[in-house]
């Protein structure tokens, strides 16, 4: 079965290798078939979460899936009784982009369902296929389970319920009557209350300065979209939430103003952050322990550029470029160069 229409940012090669995933490849048998290292495929994996903004590999197996031309041809067939309605329902959550050891609670809380129950089905599913849960992801494609449309946010659910002795599952999980199309089981929520935002939820700047007001000025001419291509917009390079807290407390404790600062796009999941450099700044092969220049071709989503909180933000408005003299030496753990004024003087 063929299925169709994919996330426009993804290069053929990375959309190859996430259609993969999607098989039950894992990266090391993914490597063996292109002829690559696994350490390549990971990286392909990672960038393409971070061009279409996801932040697990089921998520972005799911984009593609519901993308075009993944042939699923492949995908051995699933034993007789496997693909009955508790198991369909709790296969339809894989598409959650939410950490592994959250899913069962999850799907769980979207479905009504027990935590042990919608565990053991997962762990049943997976060892009568012996596919991975982006190979399931899959499945559920070829079995018609998930067509495309559901998105990958969980909607809100009731309280897990906990496995308890003496309860059976069928007292919490009401199966879908005979002939009844299976839709999502989980019943109408009243919608949560509005939370204001937080400004800067990594905590990036230095405790001594307020969060950065965004806005203020325009941005940046190649940050001013909704997208920007890393080598023709931007150069940006990718560095731990730690190490970008570290430079920013040491620009602040050389007492660089803020004003003089960089673009930081955040990822409020923690997972990244980017310092936004002007195109040519370094060179793409530019690497030091964790940190990197992200490879000319990637496609960045930015948010507004008055945005300061939300799963991406600026945690630095994009209103100057970083100073590749001043912001290297920080992130390879030197002192910030300083020009001396021709005027100044040692003190004798």
């Amino acid at each position: 079965m063929t299925v169709h229409a994919d996330p426009p940012c993804l290069s053929p090669r990375r959309r190859q290798m996430v259609a993969l995933t999607a098989l039950g490849l894992d990266p090391e048998e993914i490597a063996a078939e292109l002829g690559i290292t696994g350490g390549g495929v990971r990286s392909h994996l990672r960038d393409a979460r971070i061009s279409v903004g996801t932040e697990t590999d089921r998520a972005i197996t799911y984009h593609v899936l519901a993308g075009k031309g993944v042939d699923l041809s492949r995908l051995p067939e699933p034993p007789t009784g496997l693909l009955d309605e508790l198991t369909c329902g709790v296969l339809r959550g894989l598409r959650y982009d939410v950490a592994d050891k959250k899913l069962a609670t999850t799907i769980s809380r979207a479905h009504d369902m027990p935590v042990d129950v919608v565990e053991k089905a997962l762990d049943n599913a997976r060892s009568a296929t012996g596919l991975s849960d982006c190979g399931l992801l899959g499945l559920t494609f070829a079995a018609g389970i998930l067509s495309g449309r559901e998105g990958v946010t969980s909607p809100l659910g009731s309280v897990p319920v906990p496995a308890a002795s003496g309860i059976k599952a069928s007292s919490t999980y009401q199966p879908i009557p005979p002939g009844q199309t299976f839709l999502q089981q989980s019943r109408p929520r009243p919608a949560p209350r509005p939370r204001p935002p937080v400004a800067d939820p990594l905590k990036l700047l230095p405790e001594a300065l307020p969060a950065q007001k965004t806005g203020t000025r325009p941005p940046l001419c190649g940050l001013q979209g909704s997208t920007a291509v890393a080598g023709n917009d931007v150069q940006p390079v990718r560095v731990s939430v730690e190490v970008c807290r570290d430079v920013l407390q040491r620009l602040h404790d050389s007492r660089v103003p803020p004003q003089e600062w960089g673009p930081v796009l955040a990822s409020s999941e923690g997972r990244y952050t980017v310092f936004m450099l002007r195109p040519g700044s370094l060179p793409d092969q530019w690497r030091y322990a964790g940190s990197r220049v992200l490879r000319p071709g990637t496609v960045l989503h930015l948010p507004p550029h008055t945005t300061p909180s939300g799963p991406l933000y600026w945690a630095v408005p994009p209103a100057a470029w970083w100073n590749p003299d001043t912001l290297m030496p920080l992130i390879t753990g030197e002192s910030p160069r300083r020009t001396r004024h021709p005027k100044e003087l040692p003190l004798r």
